[in-house]
Formats: structure tokens, sequence, C-alpha cells
């Protein structure tokens, strides 16, 4: 069974690499003893391609443009 999963050590690893900085300051770029506003910011968006590969039906704004129209297909069967 293959699961799908998320890694926000890969995330945040990758993150870090593109900076000059020692790893407290990295760290408290993110964290205030939990994650700080700029924290929920980079992890909402490093999930976020992936979260889309996942859903099926895709959301309408991640969906192919010449299909794109407001319908119920997919989530609600009896429209």
């Amino acid at each position: 069974m293959k699961l799908r999963y998320f890694d926000a050590n890969l995330a945040h690893y990758r993150d870090f690499t593109d900076f000059s900085l020692s790893i407290n300051d990295y760290m408290n770029r993110y964290y205030i003893g939990h994650y700080s506003p700029a924290g929920n910011h980079f992890f909402a968006y490093a999930l976020k391609d992936m979260l889309i590969e996942w859903l099926e039906p895709k959301p309408i704004s991640y969906s192919d443009p010449a299909t794109q129209q407001i319908n119920f297909k997919g989530y609600l069967p009896e429209f």
C-alpha cells in the first residue's frame, strides 16, 4: 500500500538551505514555542501543492481551465 504523506522536516530543510542563517536564527523566523504566523504561512504554502495533487475532484481554482465550471459533480451525486 502506497501512503501519501507530507514531510514538514524536509520542507524546512529545503527552505533552510536557501538562507545563510544559523539554525537558531532560522528557527526564530518560524517558531515562538510553536509556529508563529510566519511559520503557519510557511507550512500552508509548503503543503499546498501536494494537497491539491491529492484532491479529486480538484478545487475549481486548480482544475483545468477548459473544464472550469460551477457544478457539484463529484461532491453531491444527486446534482
